[in-house]
Formats: C-alpha cells, structure tokens, sequence
C-alpha cells in the first residue's frame, strides 16, 4: 500500500513538473551554485526598506546653528535611551543622562514618567531596542516640541511581535544650552 502511494505521488510530480508548473522551483537559499540562480529569484526584487521619518530628513535652513545644535543634541539623547534597562540604578544613575535635564528633580519625573510608560506596555526587561526620533518642531523662539518612538520587545508571553510607545517631549533653551522639559507626574 505505501509504494503504491509512493508511485502514485511520484508520478504526479513528474507530470507536473514536465507540464511546467512553477511551483516546483527551489527557494533561493536552497540554490547552492554561484551566479547562476533560479528563474524566480532572479525576478525577486528586494523589498524596499522603510525610511523612518527622522529629524535627520527633513530640510534644515543653512546657517542656523542653534537649530543644529539642538538636532545633534536631541538626537544624541534618544540614542541613549536605546538598549538601556530603565528598572535599575546603573541607568538612573547615568550622568549623561542627567546632563539633559537642568535639574535633578525634573530629571527623577522624566525618568519615573518613561519606567512606568515601559512597564506598562509590556517591554520586556524595560528595555528598549530601538529609539526613533519621527520629528520635531519649533513651536517658538528657544521652544520645540520632538516626537519619538520607542521600539522593544514584548514580555508577556505567546506575544512574539514587538511593543511600542509614542511620546512627545519639550525642550527649551536656557543659557546657550537645550534642556528637556518633563511634563507633571
């Protein structure tokens, strides 16, 4: 009963793969020979890969170095926050943290307003992966507003995809230096 099964679903392959059925061809990472791929993944053409809509692409006047500055600096600050465990001492204790916010006070806000955002959506470890700066504007003279994203996975379990929060913060310049401004807890 089995080879005769076997026969059978032979011979059916072999019919359709001299009637050309194109479903038969190998998968590209199973075509182990140099230049020569097959018919169907040499039509492929890679996926294109999504720009984030950064700080970094939008159209900055020449010239205006305060506003370069603040760029630099706001995106310095939320590389930082990429890969950084936000329930232990060692990131709270961070002087280069600490370096955007003009005091200690508004510092401990801004941090106990993220851990409690990161905890409740799920990161796992409240970590972080990825930090994305989506845009900024400049709501006055020495005021701006950012955008950002932070990217990470999820720690409850049977959720393999990611999880994500969107927050929005203030800067203000104050003496020749850009400051983050937290909100009120």
């Amino acid at each position: 009963m089995t080879r005769s099964l076997t026969l059978r679903l032979t011979s059916v392959a072999l019919a359709l793969a001299l009637a050309g059925c194109g479903s038969l061809s190998p998968p590209g990472w199973l075509w182990p020979f140099g230049d020569e791929e097959p018919e169907s993944a040499a039509v492929r053409a890679p996926a294109p890969t999504p720009v984030p809509a950064s700080a970094s692409a939008l159209a900055l006047p020449s010239g205006d170095e305060a506003l370069l500055g603040f760029h630099e600096r706001a995106e310095a600050f939320y590389k930082r926050l990429a890969q950084r465990r936000f329930n232990t001492l060692a990131t709270y204790n961070d002087p280069t943290l600490r370096a955007y916010f003009e005091t200690q006070e508004g510092y401990s806000d801004y941090y106990a307003r993220l851990a409690e955002e990161l905890t409740e959506a799920h990161f796992e470890k409240n970590r972080p992966l990825i930090g994305e700066l989506q845009e900024f504007t400049m709501e006055a003279p020495g005021r701006a507003r950012v955008k950002f994203r932070l990217v990470g996975r999820s720690s409850r379990p049977l959720r393999f995809w990611n999880t994500s929060i969107e927050r929005e913060d203030v800067w203000e310049q104050n003496g020749g230096r850009w400051w983050i401004v937290p909100g009120k807890l």
